[in-house]
């Protein structure tokens, strides 16, 4: 399977460690690849509408074609880990070869996203900064994989 994650902005120390250390460990697994999508800047006169329909037109342009979609928003569905990694299972069952997880920024993502979706997720009814939300998925997508192959990083 290829995992493509995109989300907006760059991340710092120590999001950035964390992912690249979680995105290493899924090689073995999976195919990864991980776009940054530029962050807007809010400002006085910007409405959020403006900015999040903005990343998300960018966030659009990098989905890849013939992908399962799974967006982050905090209206999502919740799962567990292991509902997690079910999922996956199924998807690589059904043939599907290609998973996309979308994060999107300070003010989500637009409907145009939202309507790609094949799923929309929530970690939380709490919203966090978009690299912290990168770190989890990581984090959770590692562990769904781990889950299948029967290993015990998942306790």
């Amino acid at each position: 399977m290829h995992v493509t994650f995109i989300h907006i902005g760059q991340l710092r120390s120590p999001f950035a460690e964390g992912v690249d250390d979680y995105l290493c460990r899924l090689k073995k697994y999976c195919k990864i690849s991980r776009y940054a999508v530029k962050q807007e800047k809010a400002g006085k006169n910007r409405p959020p509408a403006e900015i999040r329909d903005e990343e998300s037109h960018r966030i659009t342009r990098l989905i890849p074609k013939q992908t399962y979609v799974m967006v982050l928003d905090q209206n999502g569905e919740m799962m567990d880990s292991i509902g997690l990694a079910q999922k996956i299972q199924r998807l690589q069952n059904q043939g599907i070869s290609s998973l996309t997880l979308i994060i999107g920024g300070a003010f989500g993502v637009a409907s145009s996203v939202i309507q790609k979706a094949h799923i929309v997720l929530s970690m939380s009814r709490m919203t966090f900064p978009h690299e912290m939300a990168l770190l989890m998925v990581a984090e959770q997508i590692y562990r769904a994989f781990s889950i299948l192959k029967g290993e015990n990083y998942h306790k």
